[in-house]
């Protein structure tokens, strides 16, 4: 088995999925005319149009920094819903990507990662590992939260619902996203980084 040295792994925040409808409010004018002797009356409009939007906003990153896999180990485990590192030299965090549902109405969020960085492509070797999963922060805030470590797909597979309705109320429309990963004692050392993308669309 062979040490790793000098390798930084990092989940770097990706681009969210933006779907904006602007809303147009209108209002029309009418008035009341008078003539001396009779009495008149017009019609005045008032109209708007309500419309909704859907957006989310991605805060944060997972980086582990510079580590290597135990001469002793096969593998090591990073989990930063844990803190913990198991099998290896890196430090052990506590840190999430957060996601906030800032529109107007219920979302579905999605997940997959850029060009090729699922477990294979990000990190190589015999059986690695790379997974997201959601963290509950606000009571309610999503209907059915994936709360168990799922593997993150790639550009070209199918992304995996973390959340099936995210709402919209200020007080509950807010999750955290952990990120685990398991790298094996026979991956090519270097720096590893993935970009998230966080897909939102209106249920």
């Amino acid at each position: 088995m062979s040490d790793i040295s000098n390798k930084t792994l990092a989940i770097l925040v990706g681009v969210a999925i933006v779907v904006s409808l602007l809303g147009i409010l209108s209002i029309g004018k009418g008035g009341v005319t008078y003539m001396t002797g009779r009495g008149s009356s017009g019609a005045g409009p008032v109209s708007f149009n309500a419309t909704s939007e859907v957006s989310i906003k991605v805060a944060g990153s997972i980086d582990w920094g510079n580590g290597r896999v135990n001469a002793t180990s096969t593998s090591a485990t990073l989990d930063s819903n844990a803190g913990t590192v198991t099998g290896g030299s890196w430090t052990p965090i506590t840190q999430y990507i957060t996601v906030e549902n800032d529109g107007t109405v219920n979302i579905s969020v999605d997940v997959n990662a850029n060009g090729d960085n699922n477990a294979n492509g990000l990190i190589g070797g015999t059986s690695p590992g790379f997974q997201m999963k959601g963290v509950a922060t606000e009571s309610s805030s999503c209907v059915t939260l994936a709360t168990d470590y799922t593997s993150v797909p790639n550009s070209t597979e199918t992304p995996f619902a973390i959340c099936d309705i995210l709402q919209y109320a200020n007080n509950a429309d807010t999750f955290n996203v952990a990120a685990k990963v398991v790298i094996p004692s026979d991956a090519a050392t270097g720096a590893r980084n993935a970009t998230i993308t966080f897909s939102a669309t209106e249920v």
